[in-house]
């Protein structure tokens, strides 16, 4: 299953919901001319295997709150796991988002992708870009407001490593950044 919207979209989420396909190739979720929000209780995974398509995508802003669990999975060659192309990818209000990209591709190629990442206090992020060669886990701004945040590269997230630095913003190794 994919959903296809155009204009604002919000995906309540009750229960486990899965989208997608982790062996065929497609968009999970395509928003255009408009906002998606997924929030709720429940529990989604969006898979996609497409050499050419973002798993999640959205025009403007992406936004992961209320508790939501959003496991985003990228597998084939370029494009993102999740993408919010003219907008930010917000993650607030005690919600998680892993985020992870198994495909090759080009430098161009990211996890997550958007002009600010923005993670509120109480809610976690884990982004994994299992090929360190070919993409980059995170391109835009970085702004933390919570104690749980996990940036992986590796061949595999058996073998990821941590991630000290992305882009212009520094990390240590703090206790809080896992």
């Amino acid at each position: 299953a994919k959903i296809e919207a155009s204009g604002n979209l919000t995906i309540k989420l009750n229960g486990v919901n899965s989208l997608g396909n982790a062996e065929f190739g497609s968009q999970a979720i395509m928003i255009r001319n408009g906002n998606l929000t997924i929030t709720g209780s429940g529990k989604l995974i969006a898979e996609n295997k497409s050499n050419a398509a973002t798993t999640v995508y959205a025009d403007e802003n992406i936004t992961v709150n209320g508790g939501a669990q959003v496991e985003v999975t990228k597998d084939g060659n370029s494009a993102q796991a999740i993408h919010a192309e003219s907008g930010d990818i917000t993650i607030s209000e005690k919600a998680s988002v892993k985020a992870t990209n198994k495909g090759s591709g080009s430098t161009d190629t990211y996890t997550l992708l958007a002009h600010t990442i923005k993670v509120s206090s109480g809610a976690t992020l884990e982004v994994i870009s299992e090929e360190t060669n070919t993409k980059q886990a995170i391109k835009g701004t970085v702004e933390l407001g919570s104690d749980t945040f996990k940036v992986l590269t590796g061949e595999s997230a058996a073998s990821a490593q941590e991630l000290t630095e992305i882009s212009e913003n520094k990390f240590t190794n703090d206790a809080k950044y896992v």
